[in-house]
């Protein structure tokens, strides 16, 4: 419940329903294992002309929160899943960035720091943004660069993202 508050205080749409989701998965299991457990520990009417009604209401209700948890559960791991692949690109990008940064060409650049900015959808996440920082030596930055980084980022995220890359002046302890 916090998390849902922090992210409506963020803006943070998909965290919200995330986190909202996922606390009505919390509830309705607790009122399920509490229904149960009650049936099974003999809380039921004493008179035997209600216990047919009350079997009957029974059932519903462990069925409609079984129904329930199941379609919510659904929903989270499709959250769940959009997440694992919103990971995994980001570490194929961060990772290309650096092999590319690794050739002997650019071999006094330093990757310092990958940002990513996201469109906003609720299930798949998918980088609109990405902002590279890298450290270069005094002087001007290979004019290649930036275009081929641009170009390896597009063919990863299978589509046009906008890439800007910012360098930094780094300079060598003496």
């Amino acid at each position: 419940a916090a998390t849902v508050g922090i992210a409506i205080a963020w803006g943070n749409t998909a965290l919200a329903v995330g986190s909202g989701v996922l606390l009505l998965v919390n509830l309705l299991s607790i009122n399920l294992a509490a229904l149960l457990v009650l049936w099974y520990m003999g809380y039921r009417p004493e008179k035997w002309f209600r216990m047919e009604q009350t079997k009957k209401t029974f059932v519903k209700r462990v069925g409609v929160l079984l129904i329930s948890i199941l379609i919510l559960s659904a929903f989270l791991g499709t959250v769940t899943f959009s997440s694992y692949q919103t990971a995994t690109s980001e570490q194929s990008i961060e990772n290309d960035i650096q092999s590319i940064l690794d050739e002997p060409v650019y071999s006094e650049f330093v990757l310092l720091e990958v940002q990513f900015e996201y469109s906003e959808n609720l299930l798949a996440q998918r980088p609109s943004k990405v902002t590279i920082l890298i450290g270069a030596p005094q002087g001007e930055a290979p004019p290649d660069l930036g275009d081929r980084l641009n170009t390896r980022i597009d063919q990863i995220a299978g589509r046009n993202v906008a890439v800007q890359v910012r360098y930094l002046t780094v300079q060598e302890p003496r």
